[in-house]
């Protein structure tokens, strides 16, 4: 996974935040997803995210917003604007 040891040991002890860019290299390790399967919004943002190794900066990029509003619809779970419900929904769809 291109990480020591004891990093490892570090994410299993919760003595350390696995960088979301490190999620890809341990499902191809593990050979699944150890996550729960999402069931709200915040939750499918947020796996969406997972998947494909990107920061909320990059996530936000990609579909156009700022990152201080994606950072807001994936804390609350919610997006007030019709327009941007239909965007994110069409995003958190697409394959990887």
């Amino acid at each position: 996974m291109g990480v020591s040891e004891w990093t490892v040991h570090n994410w299993e002890n919760a003595k350390a935040v696995i960088p979301v860019q490190a999620i890809q290299a341990i499902v191809r390790f593990l050979g699944y997803e150890p996550f729960p399967a999402p069931r709200t919004l915040s939750e499918r943002m947020l796996a969406k995210r997972r998947r494909m190794g990107w920061s909320v900066n990059k996530a936000a990029r990609r579909l156009g917003v700022d990152p201080g509003t994606w950072a807001a619809w994936e804390r609350q779970g919610a997006v007030r604007w019709p327009r941007y419900r239909e965007i994110l929904d069409r995003f958190l769809a697409e394959g990887v």
